[in-house]
Protein backbone atom coordinates (compact mmCIF):
# COMPACT_ATOMS: atom_id res chain seq x y z
CA UNK A 1 0.00 0.00 0.00
CA UNK A 2 1.48 3.39 -1.07
CA UNK A 3 1.28 6.23 1.44
CA UNK A 4 1.44 9.46 0.61
CA UNK A 5 0.75 12.85 1.98
CA UNK A 6 -0.87 14.59 -0.51
CA UNK A 7 -4.31 13.27 -0.56
CA UNK A 8 -7.19 15.81 0.23
CA UNK A 9 -9.86 14.93 -2.00
CA UNK A 10 -12.51 16.22 -0.68
CA UNK A 11 -16.12 16.11 -1.42
CA UNK A 12 -18.72 18.05 0.35
CA UNK A 13 -22.01 16.62 2.10
CA UNK A 14 -24.45 17.65 4.70
CA UNK A 15 -27.20 15.54 5.54
CA UNK A 16 -31.12 17.20 6.97
CA UNK A 17 -33.89 15.09 7.81
CA UNK A 18 -32.03 12.13 6.77
CA UNK A 19 -31.45 8.87 9.30
CA UNK A 20 -28.05 7.54 8.57
CA UNK A 21 -27.54 3.64 8.42
CA UNK A 22 -24.53 1.91 9.84
CA UNK A 23 -23.97 -1.73 9.05
CA UNK A 24 -24.03 -2.73 12.61
CA UNK A 25 -27.68 -2.26 12.67
CA UNK A 26 -29.40 -4.91 13.49
CA UNK A 27 -32.70 -4.24 11.97
CA UNK A 28 -35.24 -7.41 10.73
CA UNK A 29 -36.29 -6.73 6.59
CA UNK A 30 -38.17 -9.58 7.04
CA UNK A 31 -39.37 -12.40 9.33
CA UNK A 32 -41.58 -14.96 8.23
CA UNK A 33 -42.90 -18.58 10.00
CA UNK A 34 -42.99 -22.30 9.28
CA UNK A 35 -44.51 -21.65 5.11
CA UNK A 36 -42.66 -22.75 2.49
CA UNK A 37 -39.57 -20.34 0.92
CA UNK A 38 -38.81 -20.44 -2.37
CA UNK A 39 -34.87 -20.32 -3.05
CA UNK A 40 -33.39 -17.23 -2.76
CA UNK A 41 -29.85 -17.99 -4.35
CA UNK A 42 -28.25 -20.22 -1.62
CA UNK A 43 -25.73 -22.70 -1.95
CA UNK A 44 -27.13 -26.09 -3.87
CA UNK A 45 -29.09 -28.00 -1.32
CA UNK A 46 -29.81 -25.08 1.24
CA UNK A 47 -33.43 -25.25 0.36
CA UNK A 48 -33.89 -28.60 1.34
CA UNK A 49 -33.05 -27.73 5.12
CA UNK A 50 -34.56 -24.34 4.97
CA UNK A 51 -37.98 -26.06 4.28
CA UNK A 52 -37.67 -29.07 7.07
CA UNK A 53 -41.05 -29.49 8.88
CA UNK A 54 -39.41 -28.78 12.19
CA UNK A 55 -38.96 -24.99 11.10
CA UNK A 56 -41.31 -22.51 12.90
CA UNK A 57 -39.61 -18.59 11.82
CA UNK A 58 -37.14 -17.59 10.19
CA UNK A 59 -35.83 -13.82 9.54
CA UNK A 60 -33.73 -12.12 7.32
CA UNK A 61 -31.31 -9.37 7.22
CA UNK A 62 -29.13 -7.43 8.04
CA UNK A 63 -27.44 -6.03 6.07
CA UNK A 64 -30.10 -3.46 4.35
CA UNK A 65 -30.26 -4.93 1.25
CA UNK A 66 -30.84 -8.65 2.74
CA UNK A 67 -28.73 -11.90 2.30
CA UNK A 68 -28.56 -12.83 5.50
CA UNK A 69 -31.02 -15.52 6.30
CA UNK A 70 -31.64 -17.41 9.48
CA UNK A 71 -33.82 -20.13 9.71
CA UNK A 72 -35.33 -21.69 13.28
CA UNK A 73 -36.21 -25.14 14.44
CA UNK A 74 -37.71 -27.06 17.00
CA UNK A 75 -37.98 -30.62 17.62
CA UNK A 76 -39.49 -33.47 19.86
CA UNK A 77 -36.19 -35.79 19.76
CA UNK A 78 -32.87 -36.36 18.73
CA UNK A 79 -33.78 -38.15 15.84
CA UNK A 80 -34.93 -34.91 13.91
CA UNK A 81 -32.16 -33.12 14.41
CA UNK A 82 -30.29 -36.12 13.12
CA UNK A 83 -32.76 -35.77 10.06
CA UNK A 84 -31.32 -32.24 9.87
CA UNK A 85 -27.85 -32.95 10.22
CA UNK A 86 -27.99 -35.30 7.45
CA UNK A 87 -29.81 -32.84 4.85
CA UNK A 88 -27.22 -30.26 6.16
CA UNK A 89 -24.15 -32.55 5.50
CA UNK A 90 -25.53 -32.37 1.53
CA UNK A 91 -25.62 -28.82 1.01
CA UNK A 92 -22.46 -28.41 -1.65
CA UNK A 93 -20.17 -25.80 -0.05
CA UNK A 94 -16.41 -25.03 0.81
CA UNK A 95 -17.06 -26.40 4.44
CA UNK A 96 -19.98 -27.12 6.68
CA UNK A 97 -19.75 -26.04 10.05
CA UNK A 98 -22.01 -27.30 13.46
CA UNK A 99 -21.44 -24.98 16.05
CA UNK A 100 -22.41 -26.44 19.72
CA UNK A 101 -23.67 -23.82 22.45
CA UNK A 102 -24.80 -23.84 25.67
CA UNK A 103 -27.79 -22.09 26.32
CA UNK A 104 -31.41 -21.54 24.79
CA UNK A 105 -31.23 -18.52 21.79
CA UNK A 106 -33.48 -15.44 21.74
CA UNK A 107 -36.11 -15.44 19.32
CA UNK A 108 -36.10 -12.34 16.96
CA UNK A 109 -39.34 -10.09 17.34
CA UNK A 110 -42.53 -11.30 16.64
CA UNK A 111 -40.74 -15.05 16.26
CA UNK A 112 -42.50 -16.91 18.67
CA UNK A 113 -40.11 -19.32 20.94
CA UNK A 114 -36.87 -19.77 21.54
CA UNK A 115 -35.37 -22.09 19.00
CA UNK A 116 -33.65 -25.76 19.54
CA UNK A 117 -31.35 -24.65 16.71
CA UNK A 118 -30.61 -22.77 13.90
CA UNK A 119 -29.76 -22.76 9.73
CA UNK A 120 -27.80 -19.80 8.60
CA UNK A 121 -26.90 -19.04 5.07
CA UNK A 122 -26.14 -16.07 3.16
CA UNK A 123 -26.70 -15.32 -0.95
CA UNK A 124 -23.33 -14.80 -2.06
CA UNK A 125 -24.77 -11.31 -4.18
CA UNK A 126 -26.03 -10.01 -1.73
CA UNK A 127 -23.23 -10.48 0.91
CA UNK A 128 -20.41 -8.84 -1.53
CA UNK A 129 -22.57 -6.17 -2.46
CA UNK A 130 -22.94 -5.14 1.20
CA UNK A 131 -19.33 -4.81 1.32
CA UNK A 132 -19.89 -2.08 -1.16
CA UNK A 133 -22.25 -0.69 -0.77
CA UNK A 134 -22.80 3.22 -0.84
CA UNK A 135 -20.03 3.22 -3.39
CA UNK A 136 -17.06 2.76 -0.85
CA UNK A 137 -14.01 1.46 -0.96
CA UNK A 138 -14.36 -2.59 -1.68
CA UNK A 139 -13.80 -3.89 2.17
CA UNK A 140 -10.92 -6.80 1.75
CA UNK A 141 -9.89 -9.53 4.10
CA UNK A 142 -12.26 -10.42 6.47
CA UNK A 143 -15.19 -8.66 4.97
CA UNK A 144 -14.89 -10.25 2.02
CA UNK A 145 -14.68 -13.97 3.17
CA UNK A 146 -18.05 -15.38 2.34
CA UNK A 147 -19.41 -16.72 5.55
CA UNK A 148 -19.68 -21.06 4.98
CA UNK A 149 -23.20 -22.31 5.93
CA UNK A 150 -23.80 -23.34 9.67
CA UNK A 151 -26.27 -24.88 11.98
CA UNK A 152 -26.08 -23.96 15.41
CA UNK A 153 -27.49 -25.97 18.18
CA UNK A 154 -28.68 -24.88 21.58
CA UNK A 155 -27.75 -27.48 24.76
CA UNK A 156 -29.25 -25.56 27.13
CA UNK A 157 -32.62 -26.32 29.38
CA UNK A 158 -35.57 -27.40 27.60
CA UNK A 159 -33.81 -28.39 24.71
CA UNK A 160 -34.43 -32.37 23.95
CA UNK A 161 -31.55 -33.40 21.38
CA UNK A 162 -29.47 -35.28 23.74
CA UNK A 163 -25.60 -34.59 22.25
CA UNK A 164 -24.21 -38.07 23.02
CA UNK A 165 -27.08 -39.41 20.50
CA UNK A 166 -26.70 -37.36 17.87
CA UNK A 167 -24.66 -38.46 14.58
CA UNK A 168 -22.26 -36.04 12.90
CA UNK A 169 -22.14 -36.70 9.04
CA UNK A 170 -18.43 -36.89 8.47
CA UNK A 171 -17.88 -33.79 6.24
CA UNK A 172 -19.50 -31.67 9.13
CA UNK A 173 -17.02 -29.57 11.19
CA UNK A 174 -18.31 -29.54 14.87
CA UNK A 175 -16.89 -26.65 16.81
CA UNK A 176 -17.93 -27.28 20.25
CA UNK A 177 -18.21 -24.09 22.27
CA UNK A 178 -19.17 -25.37 25.48
CA UNK A 179 -17.68 -24.07 28.36
CA UNK A 180 -18.49 -27.61 30.04
CA UNK A 181 -15.96 -29.65 27.48
CA UNK A 182 -13.51 -27.13 27.69
CA UNK A 183 -10.22 -26.69 29.89
CA UNK A 184 -12.06 -24.09 31.83
CA UNK A 185 -14.99 -26.35 32.97
CA UNK A 186 -14.63 -24.93 36.47
CA UNK A 187 -16.04 -21.35 35.04
CA UNK A 188 -19.62 -20.77 36.43
CA UNK A 189 -20.26 -18.60 32.95
CA UNK A 190 -18.86 -17.74 29.80
CA UNK A 191 -15.45 -17.55 28.81
CA UNK A 192 -13.21 -15.82 26.28
CA UNK A 193 -9.65 -16.59 25.04
CA UNK A 194 -7.93 -13.86 23.59
CA UNK A 195 -5.19 -13.93 21.48
CA UNK A 196 -2.96 -11.04 20.15
CA UNK A 197 -0.49 -10.42 17.64
CA UNK A 198 1.23 -7.77 16.16
CA UNK A 199 0.18 -6.72 13.03
CA UNK A 200 3.35 -5.64 11.42
CA UNK A 201 5.53 -8.72 12.71
CA UNK A 202 2.68 -11.35 13.77
CA UNK A 203 4.32 -11.75 17.04
CA UNK A 204 2.48 -12.07 20.18
CA UNK A 205 1.81 -8.75 22.08
CA UNK A 206 2.08 -8.81 26.19
CA UNK A 207 0.66 -6.31 28.33
CA UNK A 208 -2.74 -5.74 25.91
CA UNK A 209 -5.55 -4.49 27.99
CA UNK A 210 -8.54 -6.35 27.09
CA UNK A 211 -11.99 -5.35 28.06
CA UNK A 212 -15.58 -6.39 28.09
CA UNK A 213 -18.42 -3.90 28.46
CA UNK A 214 -22.15 -4.20 28.86
CA UNK A 215 -23.59 -0.73 27.32
CA UNK A 216 -26.77 -1.58 27.43
CA UNK A 217 -29.73 -4.07 29.11
CA UNK A 218 -30.06 -4.93 32.98
CA UNK A 219 -26.16 -5.55 33.58
CA UNK A 220 -25.27 -2.07 31.92
CA UNK A 221 -21.68 -1.09 32.92
CA UNK A 222 -20.58 -4.53 34.20
CA UNK A 223 -17.03 -4.97 32.38
CA UNK A 224 -14.68 -7.77 32.90
CA UNK A 225 -10.73 -7.02 32.51
CA UNK A 226 -7.77 -9.33 31.88
CA UNK A 227 -4.05 -8.51 30.15
CA UNK A 228 -2.39 -10.80 27.63
CA UNK A 229 0.74 -12.38 29.03
CA UNK A 230 4.31 -13.35 27.15
CA UNK A 231 2.37 -15.45 25.11
CA UNK A 232 0.02 -12.95 23.67
CA UNK A 233 -3.35 -14.61 25.65
CA UNK A 234 -5.82 -13.61 27.86
CA UNK A 235 -8.60 -15.24 29.53
CA UNK A 236 -11.75 -13.80 31.22
CA UNK A 237 -13.95 -16.23 32.97
CA UNK A 238 -16.92 -16.26 34.76
CA UNK A 239 -18.71 -14.07 32.33
CA UNK A 240 -22.24 -13.45 33.08
CA UNK A 241 -25.31 -13.81 29.98
CA UNK A 242 -25.06 -10.24 28.10
CA UNK A 243 -24.10 -8.56 25.46
CA UNK A 244 -20.64 -6.78 25.85
CA UNK A 245 -18.11 -4.47 23.98
CA UNK A 246 -14.41 -6.21 23.49
CA UNK A 247 -11.96 -3.30 23.10
CA UNK A 248 -8.04 -3.56 23.14
CA UNK A 249 -5.13 -1.23 24.13
CA UNK A 250 -1.79 -1.54 24.36
CA UNK A 251 1.09 1.34 24.97
CA UNK A 252 2.56 1.56 21.16
CA UNK A 253 -0.34 0.51 19.86
CA UNK A 254 -3.67 1.76 17.91
CA UNK A 255 -6.50 1.29 20.82
CA UNK A 256 -9.21 -1.32 19.10
CA UNK A 257 -12.34 -2.49 19.55
CA UNK A 258 -13.35 -5.64 17.84
CA UNK A 259 -17.53 -5.29 18.04
CA UNK A 260 -19.70 -7.34 19.97
CA UNK A 261 -19.82 -10.26 22.20
CA UNK A 262 -22.77 -11.91 23.23
CA UNK A 263 -22.61 -14.86 26.10
CA UNK A 264 -25.86 -16.23 26.42
CA UNK A 265 -24.96 -18.77 28.84
CA UNK A 266 -21.38 -21.14 29.79
CA UNK A 267 -19.93 -20.47 26.44
CA UNK A 268 -16.39 -20.57 25.15
CA UNK A 269 -15.61 -17.81 22.35
CA UNK A 270 -11.81 -17.70 21.40
CA UNK A 271 -10.65 -14.82 19.08
CA UNK A 272 -7.47 -13.96 17.55
CA UNK A 273 -6.55 -10.19 16.82
CA UNK A 274 -3.54 -8.48 15.78
CA UNK A 275 -2.64 -4.70 16.59
CA UNK A 276 -1.50 -1.66 14.54
CA UNK A 277 1.39 0.71 15.85
CA UNK A 278 0.28 3.53 16.84
CA UNK A 279 -0.24 6.84 14.66
CA UNK A 280 -0.97 10.27 15.17
CA UNK A 281 -2.81 12.49 12.78
CA UNK A 282 -2.32 16.01 13.02
CA UNK A 283 -4.28 18.98 11.35
CA UNK A 284 -5.65 21.93 10.79
CA UNK A 285 -9.27 23.33 9.66
CA UNK A 286 -9.92 27.15 8.00
CA UNK A 287 -12.71 29.09 7.05
CA UNK A 288 -12.35 29.94 2.93
CA UNK A 289 -10.54 33.11 3.95
CA UNK A 290 -8.04 31.13 5.68
CA UNK A 291 -9.08 31.99 8.98
CA UNK A 292 -9.07 29.12 11.83
CA UNK A 293 -12.32 27.42 12.78
CA UNK A 294 -12.53 26.74 16.21
CA UNK A 295 -14.60 23.67 17.70
CA UNK A 296 -14.93 22.31 14.63
CA UNK A 297 -15.44 18.28 15.07
CA UNK A 298 -13.40 15.74 13.52
CA UNK A 299 -14.02 12.37 13.70
CA UNK A 300 -12.02 9.31 11.78
CA UNK A 301 -14.62 6.37 10.82
CA UNK A 302 -14.34 3.55 8.28
CA UNK A 303 -10.68 2.62 9.11
CA UNK A 304 -9.46 -0.23 6.67
CA UNK A 305 -5.71 -1.00 8.08
CA UNK A 306 -2.37 -2.23 6.37
CA UNK A 307 -3.47 -5.84 6.58
CA UNK A 308 -6.79 -4.53 4.71
CA UNK A 309 -9.27 -5.56 7.90
CA UNK A 310 -11.54 -2.95 9.48
CA UNK A 311 -9.95 -1.20 12.62
CA UNK A 312 -12.51 -0.23 14.77
CA UNK A 313 -11.34 2.69 16.74
CA UNK A 314 -11.97 3.61 20.48
CA UNK A 315 -11.42 7.03 20.28
CA UNK A 316 -11.72 8.70 16.49
CA UNK A 317 -12.44 11.93 17.62
CA UNK A 318 -10.90 15.43 18.30
CA UNK A 319 -11.64 19.23 18.18
CA UNK A 320 -10.14 22.07 16.99
CA UNK A 321 -8.89 24.54 19.37
CA UNK A 322 -8.67 28.16 19.29
CA UNK A 323 -6.04 28.16 16.27
CA UNK A 324 -8.15 25.52 14.23
CA UNK A 325 -5.42 22.89 15.32
CA UNK A 326 -6.62 19.33 16.06
CA UNK A 327 -4.61 15.65 17.04
CA UNK A 328 -6.16 12.44 16.60
CA UNK A 329 -3.97 9.66 18.49
CA UNK A 330 -3.72 6.36 18.66
CA UNK A 331 -4.72 5.08 15.34
CA UNK A 332 -2.92 2.93 12.94
CA UNK A 333 0.34 4.42 11.47
CA UNK A 334 -1.04 3.18 8.15
CA UNK A 335 -4.44 3.34 7.51
CA UNK A 336 -7.34 4.27 5.00
CA UNK A 337 -10.37 5.50 5.89
CA UNK A 338 -12.74 8.77 6.19
CA UNK A 339 -12.19 12.19 7.72
CA UNK A 340 -15.09 13.80 8.56
CA UNK A 341 -15.50 17.43 10.07
CA UNK A 342 -18.34 19.97 10.53
CA UNK A 343 -19.70 22.84 12.61
CA UNK A 344 -22.67 24.57 12.63
CA UNK A 345 -22.46 27.08 10.07
CA UNK A 346 -20.18 25.42 7.84
CA UNK A 347 -21.17 22.44 5.24
CA UNK A 348 -19.69 19.30 6.68
CA UNK A 349 -16.64 18.06 4.80
CA UNK A 350 -15.97 14.20 4.05
CA UNK A 351 -12.41 13.16 2.75
CA UNK A 352 -11.03 9.53 2.01
CA UNK A 353 -7.28 10.14 2.66
CA UNK A 354 -3.95 7.70 3.89
CA UNK A 355 -2.85 8.57 6.67
CA UNK A 356 0.87 8.16 8.41
CA UNK A 357 1.43 10.53 11.20
CA UNK A 358 0.00 13.10 8.49
CA UNK A 359 -0.73 16.95 8.36
CA UNK A 360 -3.73 17.98 6.76
CA UNK A 361 -5.19 21.34 6.38
CA UNK A 362 -8.98 21.48 5.59
CA UNK A 363 -11.00 24.30 4.42
CA UNK A 364 -15.01 24.05 5.03
CA UNK A 365 -17.37 26.17 2.96
CA UNK A 366 -19.39 28.44 4.45
CA UNK A 367 -22.52 26.68 4.78
CA UNK A 368 -26.31 28.52 4.54
CA UNK A 369 -29.58 28.21 6.33
CA UNK A 370 -32.42 27.49 4.21
CA UNK A 371 -35.86 28.29 5.79
CA UNK A 372 -39.71 29.52 5.37
CA UNK A 373 -43.12 27.69 4.82
CA UNK A 374 -45.38 25.78 2.35
CA UNK A 375 -48.05 28.45 2.25
CA UNK A 376 -50.74 26.20 0.99
CA UNK A 377 -50.45 23.88 4.04
CA UNK A 378 -53.79 23.54 6.12
CA UNK A 379 -54.74 22.17 9.32
CA UNK A 380 -55.94 18.74 7.67
CA UNK A 381 -53.17 18.26 4.95
CA UNK A 382 -50.57 18.75 8.23
CA UNK A 383 -51.93 16.25 9.60
CA UNK A 384 -51.28 13.95 6.82
CA UNK A 385 -47.63 14.88 6.54
CA UNK A 386 -46.20 17.78 4.67
CA UNK A 387 -42.60 17.63 3.72
CA UNK A 388 -40.03 20.13 2.09
CA UNK A 389 -37.64 18.12 0.08
CA UNK A 390 -33.96 20.07 -1.39
CA UNK A 391 -32.46 18.31 -4.26
CA UNK A 392 -29.53 19.34 -5.97
CA UNK A 393 -30.59 20.79 -9.39
CA UNK A 394 -29.66 17.56 -11.77
CA UNK A 395 -30.63 15.25 -8.94
CA UNK A 396 -28.71 13.32 -5.99
CA UNK A 397 -25.66 12.51 -6.84
CA UNK A 398 -22.72 11.05 -4.48
CA UNK A 399 -20.83 14.24 -2.62
CA UNK A 400 -24.15 16.15 -2.95
CA UNK A 401 -26.27 17.57 -0.38
CA UNK A 402 -29.59 16.94 -0.35
CA UNK A 403 -32.97 16.07 2.17
CA UNK A 404 -35.81 16.31 3.31
CA UNK A 405 -37.91 17.55 6.47
CA UNK A 406 -41.52 16.82 8.27
CA UNK A 407 -42.62 20.65 8.36
CA UNK A 408 -44.81 22.10 10.98
CA UNK A 409 -48.24 22.70 12.08
CA UNK A 410 -47.67 26.11 9.91
CA UNK A 411 -45.69 24.66 6.75
CA UNK A 412 -42.65 25.77 8.30
CA UNK A 413 -39.22 24.04 7.42
CA UNK A 414 -35.55 24.56 7.68
CA UNK A 415 -32.57 23.39 6.24
CA UNK A 416 -29.12 24.03 7.97
CA UNK A 417 -25.55 24.06 6.66
CA UNK A 418 -26.25 24.15 3.21
CA UNK A 419 -23.08 23.94 0.67
CA UNK A 420 -23.44 26.79 -2.67
CA UNK A 421 -24.66 25.08 -5.06
CA UNK A 422 -27.99 25.43 -7.11
CA UNK A 423 -30.98 23.52 -5.48
CA UNK A 424 -34.59 22.69 -6.36
CA UNK A 425 -37.25 23.32 -3.32
CA UNK A 426 -40.51 20.79 -2.99
CA UNK A 427 -42.75 20.33 -0.89
CA UNK A 428 -45.34 17.40 -1.37
CA UNK A 429 -47.04 14.94 1.18
CA UNK A 430 -44.62 12.67 1.26
CA UNK A 431 -40.77 12.75 1.04
CA UNK A 432 -39.01 11.62 -2.18
CA UNK A 433 -40.30 10.26 -5.44
CA UNK A 434 -44.04 11.90 -5.05
CA UNK A 435 -45.44 12.79 -8.41
CA UNK A 436 -48.62 13.71 -9.75
CA UNK A 437 -51.28 15.46 -7.11
CA UNK A 438 -48.85 14.35 -3.88
CA UNK A 439 -45.73 17.06 -5.58
CA UNK A 440 -46.80 20.46 -4.93
CA UNK A 441 -44.90 23.35 -5.28
CA UNK A 442 -41.27 23.74 -6.58
CA UNK A 443 -38.93 26.95 -6.66
CA UNK A 444 -34.93 27.02 -7.91
CA UNK A 445 -32.61 28.52 -5.30
CA UNK A 446 -28.60 29.60 -6.23
CA UNK A 447 -27.57 29.14 -2.67
CA UNK A 448 -24.17 31.18 -2.86
CA UNK A 449 -23.63 31.75 1.84
CA UNK A 450 -20.75 34.89 2.04
CA UNK A 451 -20.69 34.22 5.97
CA UNK A 452 -21.19 31.37 8.47
CA UNK A 453 -25.14 29.63 8.84
CA UNK A 454 -26.33 33.10 6.61
CA UNK A 455 -30.22 32.51 6.30
CA UNK A 456 -31.81 32.13 3.05
CA UNK A 457 -35.68 33.18 3.38
CA UNK A 458 -37.74 31.28 1.06
CA UNK A 459 -41.64 30.55 0.94
CA UNK A 460 -43.34 27.97 -1.58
Amino acid sequence: MSITNAFVRAAVLAFCGICLLSTSAGALIEVGGDEPVTDRGWPTGAREVVNLPTRVSYWVGPPFGGGQFCFQYRCEDTQAFNEALEAFSRIVAPRLELIVLDGMTTPGEGLGASAHWEFLAWVPADFYGWGRQGGARPRVGTYCALPVPTLTVYLGEGNPIRWEDVKVPANIQVIDKRVETSAYKDSTGGVIEMHVYDMGTGAAVAGVAVSLSQPRGNGAGSTYHAETDDRGTAVILNIAKGTYYIGLSCAGYATRGLGYYQNRGRTLEAYDATLATAGVLNGKVQDPNGKPIASAAVTLGDMVAEDETSYELATGRAVTDAAGLFAVESLPAKVVGSLRVNKDGYAMAIMSQEVLAAKVAITLQFGATVRGRIKSVTAESAEQGIYAELTPEGGNRPGTYGGSTRCGDEGAFEFKNVPAGRYVLTGGVSPGGATGSERGPRKTLDVKPTKPGEVIEVDL
